[in-house]
């Protein structure tokens, strides 16, 4: 969108100094201008691009093309339509590092040139490649086409075919010697002279691909002689010009011939030379008016793409430039728009004037410069951005949750923290993001901040609060705007909203893999299980135990020692029904801290028809010295995942004194104990009995293992049953 002001203005503006001269104008008859830089000192032509817009006078195009001292050169309009045109200009006689071509008016430029032709329409780069092996693959011939050293030489062809590229460079010997291979890449434009359906055909010797507006066309991977086509699918065009690139690598002397099948015939026949209009890329020129004094125009660079380990997402870096002339007025604002394709990859939208955006797709954005004057005239450029086809580096990095509890009371204050290590990246950043909901609903805390992980872990601290005002803590690491990783940590309060069903590292985790903490109540009252009724007591029963099974125990849980012991309680052989459920062995799940696992066992092991439960651990702890403290809020939180949330009555029993050390085990006896009374659950407390009764009631625990002998077996029946039946 231009402000426009009258020609004459401008040049009065410039006349009174308040900025630079405006540029010399030496086809006034054309209000249109488009400047181009001349990259290449081998061209002999320049193929521009030219964008037709409102003021553009109706087809044919009338224009001139003119080197930066105002002299003629020779031109082709090539094509025009569809808001756009092609114009071919010959760059012989050109002075200095610019040309421009002028349109919009009514009158041709003195030299156009119906007839004009690139002598050579075909450039060539040649680059070494130190693997003698032929990609197998298309990707492969694109990375090998990426990463490859810089060229050995620069060509241009003639013709189409292309053969014997190497003749007058090198010998025979050379050429074969299958020790050394080359990528050949060939690039030119291709006048499609109507809408339609084409097919393109390929033929070369070894791996080769064929591209067309930067989309494989025809791809022929692997190793496989020349002289046959190689067709691909159907490519649907529009008239006008096309780029097309063509990959090639091969242990032998470079061949090459294009092919196609034009709309509506049948036979794929050599592309003619003549529709090849001119080699390298389609010049895209900044566009100038001749009424306005602002002309906006930007160039950029891709650098190298990069991914991490596990992530789907491709992030493409891209230096963008500030190319735009103003003729009057400095202090220019920028305002960029990366496309609504862009946003999920980063801010959309930048002021810099020499912004460096990441895009997180290696695709073709579109991306918009807009700029603005201190005389308040605005203009703005569109320009389409090629992020296909570049390497990729691959990072790593990973995130664990530090310093939480997997069960505590809802006044223990909790401080979780994140500890982020990876790659060196370069100084590749994540935006770590977190939010605190209260058990309200409301936002109780938010934060963000820069994190760069590396090879020493980096670590970021969530706020600290006490456990029963968080309901839930949600964080997310992001780079360029995409998220790469996120997570939920909710605290559960009895009945649980969420079961845990698995643990990994030193956490719980529900069915949704998100890590859970159990915050019991600490107080007693606030909950209080009902009593077991007779019927329960003769019924189906659960133990959940590490240390009251004797050894020769079957594994199943049937037999002894639990149907021996508990059947005292009854008269029946077959009453009450007992299944022992063991925990596992730590080897057995490793990278889990294995305590954890009597919750995710105790959910497992009750069923429909469960009637009470019996929990006989805390001797597996002993290897992981967890403390009273812990082990009491873990027993608290255990006791209302099975009584409160799945609505079975617990019993308790504290371990036996167990030798060498019984007073390590005492701690763990009255931690079970605390939280039993507060909930009025009923406890067989065996540390307590066993130390009273040893000396008495005879030997009552094993002296070389952790085990009950017969008499042990006959008092823990005892006990058991009196705590089933409340007497």
């Amino acid at each position: 969108m231009y402000r426009r002001i009258p020609s004459a203005a401008v040049y009065v503006l410039a006349l009174c100094g308040l900025a630079h001269a405006q540029p010399a104008w030496f086809a006034p008859e054309h209000p249109w201008r488009a400047v181009m830089k001349l990259e290449r000192a081998d061209a002999q032509c320049v193929l521009a691009e030219l964008p037709l817009e409102g003021g553009v006078a109706a087809a044919p195009l009338k224009a001139a093309a003119l080197d930066a001292a105002g002299r003629p050169l020779e031109y082709r309009v090539v094509h025009e339509g569809a808001g756009r045109a092609a114009v071919l200009v010959r760059l012989e006689g050109a002075t200095n590092e610019t040309v421009a071509v002028y349109y919009g008016g009514d009158t041709p430029g003195p030299r156009a040139r119906p007839d004009l032709k690139d002598p050579a329409p075909i450039e060539l780069t040649v680059l070494f490649q130190g693997s003698p092996n032929v990609p197998t693959t298309t990707s492969g011939l694109l990375f090998l086409g990426a990463v490859a050293d810089a060229p050995v030489k620069r060509l241009r062809a003639v013709s189409n075919p292309m053969t014997d590229l190497f003749d007058r460079e090198g010998s025979e010997a050379e050429k074969k010697n299958a020790s050394r291979s080359w990528i050949v890449r060939a690039v030119s434009n291709l006048l499609c002279p109507e809408d339609g359906e084409y097919r393109f055909a390929l033929d070369c010797r070894d791996a080769g691909v064929l591209l067309v507006d930067g989309e494989p066309a025809v791809e022929w991977p692997g190793e496989h002689g020349g002289g046959d086509w190689r067709v691909g699918p159907p490519f649907r065009l529009s008239a006008g010009v096309h780029r097309l690139e063509m990959l090639n690598m091969s242990r032998n002397w470079f061949a090459m011939r294009l092919g196609w099948q034009r709309p509506g015939r049948a036979a794929i026949v050599s592309i003619e030379t003549a529709q090849l209009i001119a080699g390298g890329e389609p010049q895209e020129a900044r566009l100038e008016r001749m009424d306005t004094p602002l002309h906006p125009f930007f160039t950029y660079k891709v650098e190298r793409a990069y991914s991490f380990y596990g992530r789907p997402l491709t992030f493409v870096p891209v230096q963008f430039r500030d190319e735009s002339r103003n003729w009057l007025a400095d202090n220019v604002r920028f305002a960029w728009e990366f496309g609504a394709a862009a946003a999920a990859g980063g801010p959309a939208e930048s002021e810099a004037r020499h912004p460096r955006h990441v895009f997180s797709a290696p695709a073709v954005h579109s991306v918009r410069l807009r700029v603005r004057d201190a005389l308040g005239f605005e203009a703005e450029r569109e320009r389409r951005v090629d992020c296909r086809r570049v390497p990729v580096d691959q990072y790593a990095f990973a995130c664990e949750v530090l310093d939480l509890p997997s069960a505590c009371y809802p006044r223990d204050r909790v401080a979780p923290r994140l500890r982020l290590t990876g790659t060196p990246a370069g100084g590749i950043g994540l935006d770590a993001m977190w939010q605190v909901r209260a058990p309200s609903g409301r936002v109780s805390a938010e934060g963000r901040a820069a994190v760069f992980p590396g090879l020493e872990a980096q670590f970021l601290s969530l706020p600290e609060m006490a456990a029963g005002d968080v309901a839930e803590i949600t964080w997310s690491l992001a780079h360029a705007g995409a998220v790469l990783e996120r997570g939920a940590i909710r605290f559960l309060s009895p009945p649980f909203e969420s079961l845990p069903v698995a643990a990994r590292g030193d956490h719980l985790l529900d069915r949704e893999g998100r890590i859970i903490v159990l915050v019991p109540f600490a107080e007693a009252g606030v909950f209080a299980q009902p009593a077991i009724t007779t019927a329960e007591a003769f019924g189906s029963l659960v133990c959940l135990d590490d240390f009251l099974a004797v050894p020769g125990a079957d594994e199943d849980g049937r037999g002894p020692p639990f149907d021996r012991i508990l059947g005292r309680i009854v008269d029946g052989p077959d009453r009450p029904f007992v299944t022992r459920v063991t925990l596992p062995a730590p080897e057995a799940v490793p990278g889990v801290y294995a305590p954890l696992r009597k919750f995710t066992r105790a959910v497992e092991a009750v069923e429909d028809d469960t009637d009470v439960v019996i929990l006989s651990v805390g001797l597996s702890d002993m290897p992981y010295r967890t403390g009273a403290d812990m082990f009491e809020r873990q027993a608290a939180a255990l006791t209302d995942l099975v009584s409160a949330t799945m609505g079975r009555p617990v019993l308790w029993v504290t371990p036996p004194p167990y030798r060498p050390d019984p007073d390590r085990i005492r701690p763990l006896a009255a931690a079970i104990r605390r939280a039993a009374e507060a909930r009025r659950v009923p406890v067989a407390d065996l540390f307590t009995a066993f130390q009273g009764l040893e000396g008495r009631r005879g030997k009552l625990l094993s002296g070389e293992e952790t085990a009950l002998t017969r008499a042990g077996q006959d008092l823990t029946a005892q006990l058991i049953a009196r705590a089933l039946l409340q007497e």
